[in-house]
């Protein structure tokens, strides 16, 4: 009975540690694609952050809600005749929540007293709602959405499938940490981010 409960745990407790590390790499391939677009945008490098480490986190929630939403679905294909649209349906599907996410975080990050065009303004963009959203920046998160979907997340599985289990634990446990600790160090500490909105 007690092997049972121990295996139990042991199971939820793995559970918990790869969706704490999914979360993370999410977050760590939307910090990425900040870098990456701010320096071809403005031509300089800079942490895009609000936390110190290489990680944002509205990019881990809006990916594990994506991922959790359509995970099943992923290669089930959607026919319009002889074309098979899933790809399609898939960019329009992430736009959509990815706008609603990031919508919703300007204003849980004004709930904090900072206002959200410390960390973006997309008032000088075509189709924009306040400068919270605009079409061009969906776009792109409908095209990363993807990238991540078809290109990291299977890489990401082979990772997380290592053949040894107790050093996966040591590096998944560690990371969770770092994270964990960096983001309670920035509620007393406050925004990180100095670059260019």
């Amino acid at each position: 009975m007690e092997t049972k409960t121990a295996g139990k745990n042991k199971n939820i407790i793995n559970i918990i540690r790869n969706i704490l590390l999914l979360f993370i790499f999410f977050a760590v391939c939307g910090w990425i694609y900040e870098v990456i677009w701010t320096y071809f945008d403005d031509g300089v490098w800079t942490n895009r952050g609000y936390l110190f480490g290489p990680w944002l986190p509205i990019y881990g929630f809006g990916g594990m809600l994506i991922y959790g939403i359509f995970h099943k679905q992923i290669k089930k294909p959607v026919y319009i005749g002889k074309l098979n649209i899933r790809f399609l349906l898939l960019f329009v599907y992430i736009c959509l929540i990815t706008t609603v996410v990031e919508l919703a975080a300007t204003y849980i990050i004004e709930l904090f007293g900072t206002p959200f065009t410390v960390l973006w303004d997309y008032s000088d963009h075509f189709m924009n709602f306040q400068g919270r959203v605009c079409l061009d920046a969906s776009a792109r998160f409908g095209a990363l959405g993807l990238m991540i979907i078809y290109g990291a997340l299977p890489l990401y599985k082979k990772l997380v499938e290592m053949k040894n289990p107790k050093a996966l634990n040591v590096i998944a446990w560690t990371i969770i940490a770092v994270f964990a600790i960096d983001w309670l160090l920035r509620i007393p500490l406050g925004n990180n981010y100095t670059g260019p909105v």
